[in-house]
């Protein structure tokens, strides 16, 4: 078997990670963007070469996307480039025995070969119905927990509609799982980290009620708010405020050549870094090594004192594109099978907390 998957922390067997466009499909705007594309993707992919070794060292497996050479395959109506595969976590993940894939409406899908391997090889691979609610789930709000599902959905959801689908989704995707339904603000991975059985790594947007009834008797250790210290650097610099969201003071890529091009053709490619701790977005591989990334010492405190190995990877252009370690792989297969870390429960406990 090659997708079998149940947490977020039992060893790591098979990966994927993500990648940005080569640097070739930005070859036909002017120079001063050329450039700035060239510098963010080479950057991104220094980051991503330096994970891929760390991995390969622990003996995982590692998948990543293909490129054909002509980038139409790539582009929109419109003939704007369409996000690349940099965070396989939004629109890929595993669930037991089965992978999920959301297209993103690429002609050719970067992960078309892998994913045809698996399927050749009898895998569960599911191609998602995006007119399905389960489509709404993302894949980055979603913790595995053996027999455990935890969704974290934003109440201030754009529409009731929207808030509908994601909970009815989460019901069909979560089927034979006991779930729970979040509402810290529609990220999990963005606000804890499940490090190894019995402890949980929290930013500030977590809460410790909200814990002692998800995971009763678990240990959480809690990182500080660095958005507040960063969002002063950014006042500080350079850089028009409307740029603030992307950008982060180990970015360069501010001309205002460049800014503008962000903001009118592909500001979609972006999020709101202003309100990310990075820290938490922790790629575990096993319960003794974690790759991660370091704002603050308290992550290295931390992973320390309960045994953990960091594995420190420099990622200057995570503001860009507002996605940590976690975001930007999805774990295939993990050793260890399903188990019950909440053996208490009813098999079919179901809850809210708000």
């Amino acid at each position: 078997m090659i997708i079998d998957c149940h947490t977020d922390f039992q060893p790591l067997q098979e990966v994927w990670l993500g990648s940005p466009y080569p640097i070739s499909f930005y070859d036909d705007l002017d120079a001063e963007l050329k450039e700035c594309f060239h510098r963010l993707t080479e950057d991104t992919q220094t980051t991503l070469s330096k994970m891929e070794k760390v991995l390969v060292d622990h003996n995982v497996i590692v998948r990543k996307p293909e490129f054909d050479t002509d980038s139409s395959n790539y582009r929109d109506k419109n003939d704007m480039l369409i996000k690349p595969p940099m965070s396989p976590r939004d629109f890929a993940m595993c669930l037991s025995d089965t992978l999920y894939f959301l297209d993103h409406g690429w002609k050719i899908n970067p992960y078309k070969k892998v994913i045809e391997e698996y399927q050749s090889k009898g895998e569960n691979v599911h191609m998602v119905d995006r007119s399905k609610p389960y489509a709404w789930v993302g894949y980055g709000e979603v913790v595995r927990m053996g027999r455990d599902l935890y969704y974290d959905v934003a109440l201030e959801q754009g529409s009731p509609r929207q808030l509908r689908n994601c909970t009815e989704g989460f019901k069909k995707l979560g089927e034979g799982y006991r779930r729970h339904l979040l509402h810290f603000g529609g990220h999990a991975d963005g606000v804890f980290c499940p490090v190894k059985e019995g402890v949980i790594i929290s930013t500030h947007y977590g809460e410790k009620e909200i814990y002692n009834q998800t995971f009763p008797g678990w240990r959480v250790h809690w990182l500080p708010d660095v958005t507040i210290q960063r969002q002063k650097k950014a006042k500080q610099s350079r850089v028009m405020p409307e740029f603030h969201k992307w950008w982060i003071p180990d970015n360069f890529y501010h001309s205002p050549v460049f800014n503008k091009h962000i903001m009118d053709k592909v500001r979609h490619w972006t999020g709101d870094s202003t309100e990310t701790v990075f820290d938490v977005n922790c790629l575990v591989i096993d319960e003794k090594n974690v790759i991660c990334f370091c704002e603050d010492d308290t992550i290295l405190k931390i992973l320390q004192s309960e045994g953990l190995t960091p594995h420190l990877i420099d990622h200057p252009t995570r503001g860009f594109w507002d996605a940590g370690f976690h975001c930007m792989s999805t774990d295939v297969r993990r050793a260890g099978g399903k188990q019950d870390y909440f053996s208490t429960r009813p098999h079919d406990f179901e809850k809210e907390y708000k």
